[in-house]
């Protein structure tokens, strides 16, 4: 960001990039913040190079400019939400997620947080060192599953999709638990079959998907 500007958001919502030379079809993508709303000065996005505009994203230089807008977006955190949170996620999915733990944390804030992961292998987890430091927290329980192993990959945690049974075994009071799921449409759409099926109401889950590729 410019020097002496901030943005001012919350946790869970996302910023619009373009790039002002109008390359790339002039294109706009979103991008949801994983930094906590606390930073001054700068944002952190999370991107997956998977197309020609994120590919150059990831290609970012210091002093490169992008046309930013925003914060969009109504799902949110919000700090009276006192519930137990159960956080659900695929891929770069953790970007939204990781803003909301860690603003939780940088305030101290009381939720129990049950954090689900899946990722293809151990070297596509992302946000290592923060889910490490997650493991000391008393008020974190973080579970990891992996999805494409390899013979090379060195693994002993769980495998495969989340499913129902591990989501079961991550809460403590369902009624009294939001659920905030983010990833790939297909993930999000199981997980919200799985829960309405377990008996949560509309209400209590929260969910964005990553539909576009780009």
């Amino acid at each position: 960001l410019p020097e002496n500007e901030s943005i001012n958001f919350i946790p869970w919502q996302y910023i619009m990039f373009s790039f002002p030379d109008g390359v790339e079809s002039n294109r706009t993508k979103f991008f949801s913040i994983s930094s906590p709303p606390l930073s001054q000065g700068w944002i952190e996005v999370t991107v997956k190079r998977e197309g020609p505009f994120s590919t150059r994203m990831t290609k970012l230089q210091v002093d490169d400019k992008v046309k930013i807008r925003g914060p969009i977006g109504h799902f949110v955190f919000k700090d009276e939400y006192k519930q137990d949170l159960v956080m659900i996620a695929g891929g770069t999915g953790l970007a939204p997620i990781m803003s909301m733990i860690r603003y939780i944390v940088n305030n101290k804030l009381p939720n129990r947080i049950k954090l689900l992961y899946s990722a293809r292998s151990p070297e596509h987890v992302l946000y290592k060192e923060d889910i490490e430091q997650f493991k000391s927290n008393e008020n974190i329980k973080v579970t990891l599953t992996m999805t494409r192993l390899q013979e090379k990959d060195k693994w002993d945690g769980y495998k495969g999709r989340i499913d129902r049974e591990m989501i079961e075994n991550n809460i403590e009071d369902f009624n009294n638990s939001l659920f905030f799921v983010c990833g790939p449409d297909k993930m999000v759409d199981d997980m919200m079959k799985i829960l309405r099926e377990m008996g949560a109401k509309i209400g209590q889950i929260k969910v964005e998907k990553w539909g576009i590729v780009g």
